[in-house]
């Protein structure tokens, strides 16, 4: 269950871990410009955007090459209604308006536009909807800002969307954390510093591992069952 409980659980303590704290002020510093030149990105900021976003993936980002392109979508976008903003960003790979810029980057790019309208949609969040039945199958953009939404009213409104990305993302990368002690790919005390978390995240962790486990088991079970093995 996602309620106010768990985000206020899972949401990362900068005071404690200071990756998350300069990962949090560069966001902060980004979010402040924008608002600031009343929406328009210029070309350092979207640099910026970019790379808080997508490190990995800056070799599919050509700035200077494609910012004419950006600089115009980006203009064009504050003109259109919330659901046109939406089909705005989902069709710039379809026609290669944008190169590089894909789903989650597109929805950076709004979040940072409107950051109480649209949340930023990662692989990270959407792994912890699934995780809690939330989401199932193939996941758009609409389906995931809806299910985020309703995150928040149910939670009285207590939460920005921003809070609830994160909550969302640390609880899926601890979950990862944990997964690798088990596969065998780390040592508990590899990890074990990275977990600095109360007991009770810990106890959640292993909960819904547990079931994710007992969920492929139970698919193992129903395939010998289909081959008479069983």
């Amino acid at each position: 269950m996602i309620n106010s409980r768990f985000i206020k659980n899972w949401i990362p303590d900068d005071k404690i871990d200071n990756k998350k704290k300069e990962e949090e002020d560069e966001y902060n510093e980004i979010l402040e410009t924008i608002q600031k030149q009343d929406l328009r990105i210029d070309k350092a900021t979207f640099q910026k955007l970019y790379d808080w976003k997508a490190k990995r993936s800056k070799k599919y980002l050509e700035v200077e090459k494609n910012y004419e392109l950006y600089e115009s979508a980006l203009k064009e976008i504050l003109d259109l209604k919330d659901e046109e903003k939406i089909k705005f960003y989902l069709k710039t790979n379809e026609r290669k308006k944008l190169p590089g810029i894909l789903d989650p980057v597109a929805s950076t790019i709004l979040h940072f536009m409107y950051p109480d309208k649209f949340p930023i949609k990662d692989v990270r969040t959407v792994g912890t909807l699934r995780d809690k039945g939330l989401l199932t199958g193939k996941v758009s953009y609409n389906e995931y800002r809806k299910v985020i939404l309703e995150i928040r009213e149910n939670c009285g409104e207590e939460f920005s969307l921003r809070q609830i990305d994160r909550a969302l993302f640390t609880y899926n990368e601890n979950k990862e954390l944990v997964l690798k002690v088990l596969e065998g790919k780390k040592l508990i005390d590899e990890v074990a510093k990275h977990l600095i978390d109360p007991q009770e995240r810990i106890v959640e962790l292993i909960r819904d591992l547990e079931n994710h486990f007992k969920e492929k088991l139970l698919k193992l079970n129903d395939l010998k069952t289909e081959l008479g093995m069983s």
